[in-house]
């Protein structure tokens, strides 16, 4: 029965783990091995042993393991890129750092420290949206004073429409009610209609809708 051999030597024999090898090769000779017991431990020939050790210590190339470790390493230890994706910032109005695979914590942070405006930007949003959620419309107001103090264009574009239709807005923060039902409606009908191109006549356009109501109480 063949003697089961270790994992190590099962490495030790693979020469494709030459850095290895001539690791072990130059451990064996400092305790006092000839090449020629060397050679039997590694099952190769005297004439590769003395190749290796024709070799440094200190000049033994890493093994593929190690090589790519240290790049892991390098890599890990590169300071981040100065670059930040437009995209990755404009995700941040409606997505949570977390959430954003292509923008670190450093970067974002950096980014901030550089242009301070952004930091303003993010903060409304927020501001924004939880007055948006809050069922109390008075945070709207509020809202809006402090977004006047900015001197944004596009900011303040967006103020003068809320101040439009402020009344629509906060009966929107205050009533469970919305218009869901009815846009909904509408894209369907524009769907339906859009699938019809070159054969649209209004009694057809009324079928096909009235058909997919029917479809749809049936199969539902």
């Amino acid at each position: 029965m063949a003697e089961a051999i270790s994992d190590e030597m099962a490495a030790l024999y693979n020469t494709a783990n030459k850095s290895l090898r001539i690791r072990f090769a130059h451990k064996k000779r400092n305790e006092s091995l000839t090449i020629s017991d060397i050679a039997r431990l590694l099952h190769s020939s005297p004439t590769t042993i003395r190749k290796y050790f024709a070799i440094p210590e200190e000049e033994i190339p890493e093994d593929k393991k190690e090589r790519s470790r240290m790049r892991e390493q390098e890599e890990q230890d590169k300071p981040q890129s100065e670059f930040i994706q437009r995209k990755s910032l404009c995700q941040l109005i409606y997505k949570k750092l977390e959430n954003i695979a292509i923008i670190t914590a450093g970067q974002y942070k950096q980014a901030l420290e550089t242009y301070p405006l952004l930091n303003t930007l993010y903060s409304l949003v927020k501001e924004f949206h939880a007055a948006i959620f809050s069922k109390k419309p008075e945070k709207v107001d509020t809202w809006i004073e402090s977004a006047k103090k900015h001197d944004i264009s596009e900011l303040q574009s967006f103020v003068e429409g809320i101040l439009k239709d402020s009344t629509d807005i906060k009966n929107g923060i205050i009533f469970p009610y919305n218009n869901g039902l009815a846009e909904g409606s509408v894209n369907k009908i524009k769907v339906i209609k859009r699938i019809m191109y070159g054969r649209n006549r209004f009694e057809l356009l009324k079928a096909k809708v009235l058909f997919h109501e029917l479809f749809h109480v049936e199969f539902n």
